[in-house]
This record gives structure tokens, C-alpha cells and sequence, in this order.
């Protein structure tokens, strides 16, 4: 076991390499041709949104670094609707990835999650109840697909508490990448700041919360 461990780690390492040099070429090649390509895909107006949620559905399931569609979507749709998109696209990945997981089974989500993580994510569960899924979807100890692999095999995880966690988990990030985007995109280091700032802030107070919890636990036992 000790010889498996080394190598997955090494093809993990070089898979993510080769994610991100995609993702940066992806980027280069839109910055380059972008007077033609964004008028082109606002022009498929419904369907060119439809593509884009379906798209970051897919880069959540695979899983592939969605930052890189979040700044196209931004750039071509504008920040607020395109984090919108990313948010519907990010959602609609986190079901299906949920919806699978619970069909093929705990043998077939656990070669992808781990027994370490699912412990991790099983305590917190058991401790805090469905806080602590959003806690662990605000504090990203655990990767975005894993975790949505994990909530499955959790017993205590119904679909609902699923959904309004991994929807309201999400927010955050997405609010902070939007301020920064637009802090960057008009050049205004006061949005680039808040947007930092509330990013940080928040994963405080979602970390101060969960360490609250935990001394209150301890205290009734």
C-alpha cells in the first residue's frame, strides 16, 4: 500500500498541471479573439447561457478548475449574471455528482473520496449537523467534488439539506470573485479590496463558528 500511495499522488499532481495549462491557454486564446468570440456567444443569447451552465456543470463533476469559465462567464455576460451562471452551473454539477453517488454506491464514491475525508466530513456532520456540511463547504478543507461524492454516503445528509448547504456554501466564494473580478476588470482597488476582505471575513466567521460549536459541545459533555 505504501507504493500506491506515492504514485496516485504523482498522477494527481501532474493531472492538475495539465488542467491549469489547458485553463491558461483557454484563457490567452479568449483574451486574444475576444471581440470576436464574446459578441459571437452573447449572440446565441438563451442557448449560449445554457451551454455555460451545463459547461461549469461538467468542470464540478470531472473535476476541472472551473476559476478559469468564471472569469470568461464574467467577462462576457457581465459580473452579476455571470456568477450567476457559475452558481446555477455549480449547483446543477453538485446534484448530478450527488444523484451518482448515491446510485453506483459507497464502493464506487469511496475510490473517489477516500476513507480519510469521509471520516473527516462524517464527524463534522455527526457533531454539528447539517452546519457542519456548510461549515466544510465554506472552509474548503475537503475539495468541492469530493465533498459532494462524501455528502452522499452520509446517512444523516438528506437531498434537501444537501442542496441549501452546498447552494448557500458556495455564495461566498463566488461573491468574493466577483468583487475581485470586478476590482481587477475596472481597475478600482477599492472593489478588489472588498472583495479580498470579504472572502477573508467570512471564512473568519465560518471558522470562528465552527470552533464556537465545538467548545459548546465540549462544554455540555
Amino acid at each position: 500500500m505504501a507504493l500506491v500511495k506515492p504514485h496516485r499522488t504523482s498522477q494527481t499532481i501532474i493531472s492538475t498541471a495539465i488542467m491549469i495549462v489547458i485553463g491558461i491557454v483557454l484563457l490567452i486564446v479568449y483574451y486574444r479573439y475576444q471581440a470576436s468570440i464574446s459578441p459571437f456567444i452573447r449572440h446565441l443569447g438563451p442557448l449560449g447561457i445554457l451551454f455555460s451552465i451545463i459547461l461549469m456543470a461538467i468542470l464540478c463533476i470531472v473535476p476541472f478548475p472551473a476559476e478559469f469559465l468564471m472569469i470568461l462567464d464574467m467577462q462576457i455576460y457581465g459580473v452579476w449574471f455571470g456568477i450567476l451562471y457559475v452558481w446555477l452551473g455549480a449547483m446543477l454539477g453538485a446534484y448530478i455528482t450527488f444523484l451518482v453517488a448515491k446510485h453506483f454506491g459507497q464502493q464506487f464514491a469511496l475510490r473517489i473520496v477516500g476513507q480519510k475525508n469521509l471520516n473527516k466530513l462524517s464527524k463534522s456532520v455527526r457533531r454539528y449537523g447539517p452546519i457542519g456540511l456548510l461549515i466544510s463547504r465554506m472552509i474548503p478543507f475537503i475539495p468541492f467534488v469530493v465533498l459532494n461524492f462524501a455528502s452522499a454516503m452520509i446517512k444523516e445528509v438528506t437531498t434537501w439539506t444537501y442542496l441549501w448547504t452546498t447552494g448557500v456554501g458556495i455564495m461566498p466564494y463566488d461573491l468574493g470573485a466577483a468583487l475581485i473580478f470586478l476590482g481587477v476588470s475596472k481597475k478600482t482597488i477599492g472593489w478588489l479590496i472588498v472583495g479580498v476582505v470579504a472572502v477573508v471575513l467570512i471564512w473568519l466567521v465560518t471558522l470562528l463558528t465552527r470552533i464556537f460549536h465545538k467548545n459548546a459541545r465540549t462544554r455540555i459533555t
